[in-house]
């Protein structure tokens, strides 16, 4: 038993050592010139509730030093009932074009986010559109940034959306995980095989967006409004996908609040994996059911200590190679680890990835609770 359950971890970690290098060596393909072009622009947000928050987001749109006659602006105001539709009009401003679709009802069976987009995407005149949040603060420097990645073959752009330095453990943890989240997305994408996007900051091109067939099908997934349109965009066109991992192109976010928060969050994002093609079903697999193994060898080994050996030669590589993606994530795009609770990080990070697929098969959740 103890030769089979070793053989097991050294291959697994082999194959986890080989993931880390190859992600961050695509993460380092991402840094290339850019142009200098300035394409008119469509902004689009879709929004619901967001009276607190809108207001900021829109203030850094205005900052832009991006041509500002070049930049329009969609919000998709998705059934607000908290005065979001009043907090957008105080900060209309006309040097910059903003227009708020108003949004009533949602079909059944159809995602609400997927929806609003769609509304505001049918208003859309201008090729080159981006995406965010609207709980979002854009740098000044975002606009100009993101449209400097597009070439005449850019289909679509994924971009880095980092969380806000802020107290509590669950901040600290949670830019922890990103920093991986990072490096599979930009990574991936370097490889022509991308395997997420975060809608809070993206683009896309509308021909390549409509060439896809739009959400097509996936209008009917609860999430994935950024990942199943990289998807389908790599898959249906010739466009290609790239990354920006600049630093002026970040856009920051706060972190859930709770724990509860944070799983639904969780939890909604991995509903559209089923979706995924099999190579990426596949590494998913891997990379958690590696997890799920090293859990399983800890608890094998209260019955067979000698595995203790092999487990513990197994963990400080993988604290090893996590050092190294750590730190190239840090030189490569600017974000910056939490070294002093990096262990501590480590250990949670260990646990929830053998746990969040397992919940993620037997719970579902709503796009903020919207029926």
């Amino acid at each position: 038993m103890i030769y089979f359950f070793s053989t097991i971890m050294i291959l697994g970690i082999l194959l986890y050592v080989f993931s880390v290098i190859i992600m961050i060596t695509g993460m380092k393909k991402n840094l290339y010139t850019q142009n200098a072009n300035t394409p008119p622009v469509t902004i689009v947000i879709a929004a619901h509730n967001e009276k607190d928050t809108i207001s900021a987001c829109l203030a850094s749109l205005y900052k832009q030093d991006y041509p500002h006659k070049l930049i329009s602006i969609i919000v998709a105001d998705d059934r607000s009932s908290d005065g979001t539709a009043e907090s957008i009009a105080k900060l209309a401003d006309s040097s910059i074009s903003l227009t708020v679709v108003r949004i009533d009802t949602c079909p059944q069976g159809i995602s609400p986010k997927k929806n609003a987009l769609s509304k505001a995407l049918a208003l859309v005149k201008d090729d080159i559109v981006l995406q965010t949040d609207a709980d979002c603060i854009l740098p000044d420097g975002w606009v100009r940034g993101m449209v400097s990645h597009f070439n005449a073959d850019t289909g679509m752009l994924v971009g880095v959306a980092p969380y806000r330095q802020q107290p509590g453990w669950i901040n600290s943890f949670v830019r922890h995980e990103y920093l991986w989240n990072c490096a599979l997305a930009s990574g991936t994408i370097a490889y022509g095989r991308g395997t997420h996007a975060s809608g809070r900051n993206m683009g896309f091109r509308m021909r390549a967006f409509r060439e896809a067939g739009g959400y097509g099908d996936g209008i009917k997934v609860l999430s994935g409004d950024d990942t199943l349109l990289l998807h389908g965009i790599r898959h249906h066109t010739d466009y290609k996908v790239v990354s920006a991992v600049s630093p002026h192109t970040h856009v920051y976010t706060d972190s859930p609040p709770t724990l509860k928060a944070l799983l639904r969050q969780r939890l909604r994002h991995m509903s559209t994996g089923k979706y995924f093609d099999m190579l990426h079903l596949l590494l998913g697999t891997g990379i958690y059911g590696f997890h799920i193994i090293i859990i399983s060898m800890i608890l094998l080994s209260s019955i067979e200590p000698l595995l203790l050996i092999p487990l513990g030669v197994e963990l400080t590589v993988k604290l090893l190679a996590d050092l190294y993606a750590a730190k190239n994530v840090q030189n490569i795009s600017g974000l910056q680890p939490e070294w002093r609770r990096f262990i501590l990080n480590e250990i949670i990070l260990f646990v929830y990835m053998a746990i969040i697929p397992v919940m993620g098969t037997l719970f579902s959740v709503e796009w903020k609770e919207i029926p």
